[in-house]
């Protein structure tokens, strides 16, 4: 058997086999009428033992060369080989489909890094139908495309793969844009308890009715963090509508409603009523959801009557907005003024930060500062009154050169534009026109700095409450001789800029358009001082103190435990915080809550006023969850009711830059998945493709 391994002997035959011809010799019959000296070895056995082997004839030798035995040895050598570990048909099987899901998963990969990039930029997926290419021509086919050429596995997939599995189809965006809101989910382990929802509502340009969903919490580093959950569309505009579609978006979303502790809306009747309104009705199957107004917009609305009840500031409003909506509705009327500003001076601008000594009016010359370094006029913002400083701040600064573009305007037009024009340097040229437009800018730069604080995502309740009475109480403070001096000062410099000479209007004794109080033979001076400063800081003062009144009075009364006010705080404001806060603390906590105060009192007892915390959000980060758990929870639920509904009306930004005439017929499901990618780009929120395939892969293996 040296050298044929083939060989086999059989006692009970006496004969010799061939065991790869006995196994797979297939081909034995056909072999028989060319080489009958070939068949024993595949049948009957070889049993001329003589001629086995020999010179002349070896039958083993013969048996070896035939075609046959070649044949068969080649198949048993291929199927020893499948018996070997990890080399069997299933296991062959197994390897290549495993390299195939690999090749798979690195295509859809791409895929998915595509629609993700595209939806973080807000970027349209589709586009027009190409009749020529008979395709769609849109931005996600175009990148795919583009990618393809710098991937060589996402090029070979787009050639070789079906058409019903490349992964490029509107339901595969559509079903990878729904997987990329797992994001909420993220959003959502991070909230240690307590938590405050926040909803505005905008009309898209289907004009359908969306409503915007942000939640405001302290996460685990005791940082303040409001986050965009997604939009809801709503059928009807009525309370119960609104609170059932609220309620069930954020049960869906699986937030714990059990630890819902404030909710943060706008003042229209439908969400503020305190019987039938959208709070009232969370409020009735959450009590401890309490409702805050926007603080943004009870601002707002002081100002906005503040000046309506002055009879020559509102009419200052209402000039002003026709200005720079006249001044910036025409591009030939903005070249001419663009001319006129090239040529203006910093002299224009200077002379009225003469004043600036570090005096109560020090924000009246930062505003100042500011509009003379924007390029035009900005029109008034038709909601936020405040932010219509910066229009009154930019004309105050560029006054002369607005009036000289009036003039060129009125030169080179005709028609309306002409008379328009004349009309409004007739406006410029008003001494009564000038007064009021420094007075309203000087008050109102008090409160711009207060807005731009209120919009903070950081900001809570207490500061709210604090920044709004400090600047209260500049406002206030301004009511003197001294501070009016400083106002006429300005005044009279913004007038001889533009050679004019400052006068009081005719009075008369009975007067019922135009405030005329004095007497008859007072300067100027005088005449705008009690005619139009002091009535517009009343007013503003008496709104400020209305609408920022003590509505939350056992809320605000966490705030005395911040350590700079530790010293205001008396036994009645422990009795309130006891009792606001006590439906919150465990039985344990309510025990120790007066001997931590104590504690809490003594550690700041010697430290210099200016070293202690002067926030919530700093005390928070000094008190010790283990040392002080009671007052710990006591400033997170503070921290953690809303101030405001600016997130909400952040996220209307991204609707309208997603949501276009273009992309009017995009469903909800889609349009909400887009938002959060959006609106968290370039957070940690934002799921890697890996993220996205894995659960791709576990939602297809469930619903299998």
């Amino acid at each position: 058997m040296n050298g044929r391994p083939w060989l086999l002997y059989s006692v009970k035959k006496d004969a010799a086999f061939c065991k790869s011809c006995l196994c797979f010799g297939s081909n034995y019959k056909a072999c028989i009428i060319r080489a009958p000296n070939e068949t024993p070895f595949a049948s009957t056995g070889f049993k001329n033992w003589k001629k086995a082997v020999g010179q002349k004839e070896s039958y083993l030798d013969q048996h070896t060369r035939s075609e046959g035995h070649q044949l068969a040895e080649e198949k048993a050598v291929n199927f020893l080989k499948t018996r070997e570990p990890g080399k069997d048909v299933t296991s062959i099987l197994q390897k290549q489909l495993a390299a195939q899901q690999v090749r798979m998963k690195e295509e859809i990969l791409s895929i998915i890094d595509i629609v993700i990039a595209l939806g973080q930029r807000g970027i349209a997926f589709r586009g027009n139908w190409a009749q020529s290419a008979k395709a769609e021509d849109g931005n996600f086919s175009f990148f795919v495309d583009w990618k393809s050429k710098y991937d060589q596995k996402l090029e070979e997939h787009l050639k070789h793969a079906p058409e019903n599995a490349k992964y490029t189809s509107p339901y595969i965006q559509n079903e990878i844009i729904t997987l990329c809101e797992h994001l909420r989910e993220k959003i959502k382990s991070e909230i240690p308890k307590y938590w405050s929802i926040m909803a505005d509502e905008t009309q898209d340009c289907s004009t359908s009715e969306q409503v915007s969903l942000c939640v405001r919490f302290v996460d685990s580093k005791d940082e303040v963090r409001e986050e965009f959950l997604g939009f809801v569309k709503i059928k009807k505009m009525d309370a119960e509508t609104i609170a059932n579609s609220i309620t069930s978006a954020l049960k869906r979303w699986d937030l714990d409603m059990d630890s819902l502790v404030g909710q943060g809306y706008d003042g229209a009747s439908v969400m503020s009523s305190s019987k039938n309104g959208v709070q009232a009705k969370i409020a009735a199957q959450y009590p401890n959801a309490v409702y805050v107004h926007c603080r943004s917009h009870v601002l707002n609305l002081a100002i906005a009557s503040g000046c309506k009840n002055v009879p020559s500031i509102r009419n200052l409003f209402d000039d002003v907005s026709k200005l720079t909506w006249f001044l910036g509705g025409s591009a030939k009327r903005k070249e001419l003024f663009l001319d006129a500003a090239a040529n203006q001076s910093s002299e224009e601008v200077d002379h009225l930060l003469a004043e600036g000594d570090g005096g109560e009016l020090d924000e009246c010359e930062k505003a100042l500062q500011e509009g003379s370094r924007r390029t035009t006029v900005p029109k008034f913002c038709p909601t936020r009154w405040t932010a219509r400083v910066s229009t009154l701040s930019a004309l105050m600064a560029k006054y002369a050169t607005v009036l000289e573009a009036m003039e060129s305007i009125s030169l080179t037009s005709t028609g309306d534009a002409h008379s328009d024009a004349r009309s409004y340097v007739r406006l410029l040229e008003d001494p009564q026109f000038i007064a009021t437009l420094a007075v309203a800018q000087a008050i109102l730069s008090y409160l711009a700095p207060v807005t731009k604080s209120l919009q903070a995502k950081n900001c809570n309740l207490a500061a709210a409450y604090k920044d709004v009475a400090l600047a209260r109480e500049c406002i206030r403070g301004a009511r003197n001789d001294h501070s009016w001096s400083r106002v006429w000062s300005k005044i009279e410099k913004l007038a001889r800029s533009v050679d004019v000479t400052m006068t009081k209007p005719r009075t008369t004794r009975v007067q019922r358009h135009r405030a005329n109080a004095g007497p008859e033979d007072q300067p100027p001076s005088d005449y705008y001082k009690i005619n139009v400063y002091f009535p517009f800081i009343d007013h503003v003062i008496s709104e400020l103190e209305t609408r920022f009144s003590d509505e939350h009075e056992g809320l605000l009364a966490a705030q005395n435990l911040i350590p700079v006010n530790l010293p205001q705080l008396t036994n009645s404001h422990v009795d309130a915080i006891e009792t606001y806060y006590g439906t919150f603390l465990t039985f344990v906590e309510k025990v120790s809550l007066r001997p931590e105060v104590g504690k809490w009192k003594k550690i700041y007892e010697h430290v210099p006023q200016e070293n202690k915390p002067s926030s919530a959000n700093l005390a928070l980060n000094e008190c010790s969850p283990q040392m002080f758990p009671a007052l710990h929870k006591i400033l997170v639920i503070l921290l953690t009711t809303p101030v405001g509904s600016v997130s909400c009306e952040r996220s209307f930004s991204a609707l309208r830059l997603l949501k276009l005439w273009t992309r009017s017929s995009m469903t909800e499901e889609r349009l909400s998945g887009l938002a959060m990618l959006k609106i968290h780009r370039g957070t940690s929120f934002v799921p890697k493709p890996e993220e996205v395939y894995s659960r791709k892969a576990n939602w297809r293996q469930l619903t299998n």
